[in-house]
């Protein structure tokens, strides 16, 4: 006999089984994983991966940040290896990039994938102390990627940036780093790369800006002489051995070439990657930016640039601001070549300021 407790609980039932379906659903599409029954059960299968990537994030006042998370799990192949840290310095509540509860929810992530260090954006000293408080939170992942916080990224892109790693670094030395100024998103339908070739001076007489030009794709990774900080990608033994320096206060322009020479200097090759990872955002004309934020930044900025040009053998110590001083040799140039043979190899005039395009040759 059919009565209206039955069709209640024959309700509630499929109900439930539906739940079950798009939950599942859920997290079979951005982890390849069914549930199973238990989350607990995918939450361990998660925390025994191998090929841990730990992904750093600076974010100033950028709406982009949510977003840019939210494709680099969505896109991962194996997003149970990915580990994020972030350091967003923000004004207002709705540039925070804060989707660790969605995240858990969509299936995406677990709660201990994402580590945030919040910064009021009146206390930001610019990117590369930014991306120093990021370095704070890696956990001795087998690789470090640093990105900007407006990327989107190609699917399986973890899956793709490990094997180009391991088919480049045959013999197994852990001695290079992949990194190039991404494509733009405008130009997500060229077949094409990025490659970082030419050194010019603009702001600064002494410190060098780069440009990339966009080429046809090699058949492996590219030698080249400079890192970019948007797109860095290495081996634990790399990070541990050239850490990132935490008194680099208000430095922008010199972050890239001090940080490449002190890769080179300890004995490590930089080479651009020969498919495309990600794509960057570089229309962001109307954004926040911190040296408009802090009117102080460029003055603040001074003592720094005294500090990279002492470190390229160029400058006075005396002119490094004392708090800039701290543990300076143990962010310097590192024993196995000079810096001099990286000026040479990269064939930069810091000392007269003059440009080369002898790479895009």
């Amino acid at each position: 006999m059919i009565t209206k407790y039955n069709i209640f609980t024959v309700i509630i039932f499929i109900c439930i089984m539906m739940v079950l379906y798009v939950s599942d659903n859920k997290i079979q599409k951005f982890t390849g994983k069914l549930m199973g029954g238990s989350l607990d059960l995918i939450k361990d299968i998660r925390q025994k991966g191998e090929n841990k990537i730990f992904v750093s994030i600076a974010s100033y006042r950028d709406k982009q940040c949510l977003y840019t998370l939210k494709d680099l799990f969505i896109n991962a192949k194996y997003p149970e290896n990915i580990n994020v840290g972030i350091c967003q310095q923000n004004k207002n509540r709705g540039e925070d990039c804060m989707i660790v509860e969605k995240c858990i929810r969509d299936g995406l992530c677990i709660k201990n994938q994402i580590k945030i260090i919040n910064l009021d954006y009146t206390e930001a000293k610019g990117p590369a102390y930014a991306r120093y408080l990021c370095s704070t939170l890696y956990n001795n992942e087998d690789y470090y990627l640093q990105i900007d916080s407006h990327m989107n990224f190609v699917e399986e892109w973890d899956d793709k940036l490990i094997k180009m790693y391991n088919k480049l670094d045959k013999n197994n030395k852990k001695d290079k780093v992949l990194s190039t100024y991404p494509l733009d998103y405008s130009d997500r339908h060229l077949n094409k790369v990025s490659y970082i070739c030419e050194s010019m001076y603009k702001k600064y007489k002494n410190i060098p800006e780069f440009n990339a030009h966009i080429q046809e794709k090699w058949d492996e990774p590219k030698l080249t002489y400079i890192a970019s900080a948007g797109f860095l990608f290495m081996p634990r033994n790399i990070v541990l051995d050239v850490p990132f320096d935490n008194k680099l206060d208000y430095l922008f322009m010199g972050e890239e070439v001090l940080y490449s020479m002190r890769l080179f200097t300890h004995g490590y090759s930089i080479f651009a990657p020969n498919e495309n990872i990600m794509y960057h955002d570089y229309g962001r004309k109307d954004e926040p930016k911190v040296w408009d934020d802090n009117k102080n930044f460029n003055k603040n900025n001074e003592g720094v640039i005294n500090k990279v040009k002492y470190l390229f053998e160029m400058g006075d110590f005396k002119n490094i601001p004392l708090e800039l001083q701290m543990d300076i040799d143990k962010y310097s140039a590192g024993k196995v070549k000079t810096v001099q043979e990286y000026l040479e190899f990269a064939d930069l005039d810091m000392i007269n300021g003059n440009g080369s395009k002898k790479w895009c040759e």
